[in-house]
């Protein structure tokens, strides 16, 4: 039996199992009743988009945990206290991010990046020139006209991960291992997965000038501590987005099941067992957790969701500045930010560590200096040196979180269409980056698998769909509104309507949005 919700209209907000209702209106059976699924960074922005037009749709957010803002989390850590831990802060070039935040008062504090990478030997960072940099000054300035070479043939490039470009124009194992890889996961948080990473997408981070971070140094690689931004306390920020937006929240409610009806409804049934019918529903999960509901996943669903591998890390907040001095190249008079590692018996597998009283605003100056040290890959968890940081020296409550999460917080691998369906995909793509859930379609960045199943009210949002990043993870979702209906918001915005552009493949024309390209490449795979 499906039925309307039962839970009343307006009650505590974030109680077990609670909504609130802020869009007070009675609905209209005119407008679009959705479900957005998670309410994380991307479902908050898909959410926020669609009940900005409240005359159209009716827009409900289901959390399975108690609180808001997904990976977005602050924690404390005793001594009054507070970290934001999961996410730490962007790049200048996160516009969509930023314009997103300020939509409800919030600006964050600006910091210059200083990054140490390696150990003794295999030591170099962004400040000064080290005996590893000097070692490849000659593979450095070869470094550069690659790149600049892969941005010239981005078509090509574009398929072929960083390792095989390495490999292909014989660049040692000592300059990939140590100077290139680190450099990479650092971009893109990608960890061991990095050697899988784009060619095309590396080069960018370098040369494109609306998004890079650095500029090369054919000298020393890197020379500069480009600006940064740091989070202001990031569960404020989402709280206080899902109290003003125009949706109706609930947390703790989970999805068991959801049943696509041939009359186009879909129905949800969540963890209490109540029923509710939806007109569109909005995945803003992982892929697993949405293959896992779905009752009758059709067979692009199940590939490419299914493809969408996880592996286990553990973050470990701590104080122990002697275990930090063994591992890493340490200067806390340098002020660096970040640290990544080599592992010593294997040069491609990563460790990497902040110290969060660098970075993060509230504990600039303070007596105590905080670290973070993610542990990549469960898989090779003997590769770990977790046992070597001091228990004393552990902030107790956020260790046993991240030991009891450690099942669950994840990394992506890399994935990349196999078969006849890769063929057929990769027929139909724009430019599809080798090493990222790359079955990126041309119609749309948020990956609306509906097109292909003939289902026309199943959407999928959020990083997983290209890249473990909390812009794209706030694009995909608003990319879902708009495909919806709900237009894009930061139009006014050049940088941020490029980027938005870019991901959605879309073409902004004299009168508006143009489609005509989508609908050709729907009627295309369809076929």
């Amino acid at each position: 039996k499906t039925s309307h919700s039962q839970f009343p209209s307006v009650i505590i907000k974030w109680a077990d199992h609670s909504c609130s209702l802020l869009a007070m209106e009675d609905p209209k059976q005119s407008r679009k009743r959705v479900l957005v699924v998670g309410a994380g960074a991307s479902g908050l922005a898909c959410a926020w988009s669609l009940g900005r037009q409240k005359n159209k749709f009716d827009v409900h957010v289901w959390e399975k945990d108690s609180h808001v803002g997904g990976v977005c989390t602050s924690e404390g850590i005793g001594q009054d206290q507070w970290i934001n831990d999961g996410v730490q802060g962007a790049a200048p070039s996160y516009r969509n991010t930023f314009l997103f935040h300020q939509e409800f008062g919030f600006e964050h504090e600006p910091v210059h990046m200083r990054v140490a990478f390696g150990k003794d030997k295999t030591a170099w960072n962004n400040v000064a020139a080290t005996q590893i940099i000097r070692e490849h000054e000659r593979e450095i300035e070869r470094f550069g006209r690659v790149l600049r070479h892969i941005m010239r043939f981005k078509f090509i490039y574009a398929f072929i991960p960083i390792r095989i470009v390495l490999m292909l124009h014989w660049f040692s194992k000592s300059f990939r291992d140590h100077l290139i890889f680190p450099l990479t996961a650092l971009f893109f948080g990608t960890g061991n997965q990095t050697p899988h990473v784009s060619s095309v997408v590396v080069a960018s981070v370098f040369l494109d000038p609306d998004v890079r971070l650095f500029d090369y140094d054919p000298a020393s690689l890197l020379s500069q501590q480009p600006d940064f931004f740091a989070f202001k306390k990031l569960s404020e920020v989402y709280s206080a987005i899902a109290n003003e937006m125009n949706a109706n929240i609930c947390c703790n409610r989970g999805v068991i099941s959801v049943k696509r009806e041939h009359n186009h409804k879909v129905v949800v049934l969540d963890s209490s067992g109540v029923e509710e019918l939806f007109d569109e529903l909005v995945f803003s999960c992982s892929a697993e957790a949405a293959l896992k509901v779905l009752a009758a996943p059709r067979m692009i669903e199940r590939f490419v969701l299914g493809n969408v591998r996880y592996f286990n890390d553990v973050t470990v907040t701590h104080e122990d500045e002697q275990y930090m001095r063994k591992h890493y190249e340490f200067s806390n008079k340098r002020g660096d930010m970040y640290f990544i590692r080599s592992d010593p018996s294997n040069s491609e597998v990563l460790e990497m560590s902040f110290n969060l009283s660098n970075y993060q605003a509230q504990l600039r100056g303070g007596p105590r200096n905080i670290y973070q040290t993610i542990f990549l890959n469960d898989q090779i968890r003997d590769c770990w040196t977790k046992e070597e940081i001091s228990k004393e020296k552990v902030s107790t409550y956020v260790y046993s979180v991240r030991e009891m999460v450690e099942a669950n917080v994840t990394h992506m691998a890399p994935f990349s269409a196999r078969g006849a369906l890769g063929a057929l995909l990769a027929k139909s793509t724009d430019i599809i980056f080798e090493g990222y859930f790359y079955v990126r379609l041309k119609n749309n960045f948020a990956m609306r698998l509906s097109h292909i199943c003939l289902f026309k009210n199943t959407w999928y949002c959020g990083a997983y769909t290209l890249f473990n990043t909390h812009e794209l993870a706030i694009i995909s979702g608003l990319a879902v509104a708009d495909r919806l209906g709900a237009p894009y918001p930061f139009k006014h915005d050049r940088l941020a309507l490029k980027q938005f552009e870019n991901l959605m493949n879309l073409k902004l024309d004299y009168h508006g949005w143009s489609r005509t390209a989508t609908h050709f490449l729907e009627r295309k795979i369809l076929v």
